[in-house]
């Protein structure tokens, strides 16, 4: 699914009702649960800090495996 909307507030109002769940719609499909088993991500190490710890946390709960990898030589090349 795209959105194109000019602010974010406007495209979180629109995923909200084009993501939902509609039972008068024949052609709805109830979502299926998020799950990230087997999806790794990375992440750079100078980003383990506070502010991605709740994030970090919530895709390791959803069978995420994170790795931390040193982003040094991207910034270098």
């Amino acid at each position: 699914m795209s959105i194109l909307a000019l602010t974010v507030a406007d495209a979180l109002a629109v995923l909200d009702v084009a993501g939902a769940y509609d039972p008068a719609d024949p052609y709805a499909r109830v979502p299926a649960p998020v799950a990230f088993t087997g999806l790794r991500i990375g992440v750079p190490s100078a980003l383990h800090d506070a502010s991605f710890a709740a994030s970090i946390a919530r895709a390791r709960t959803l069978g995420a495996t994170i790795v931390s990898f040193d982003y040094a030589p991207f910034t270098e090349a």
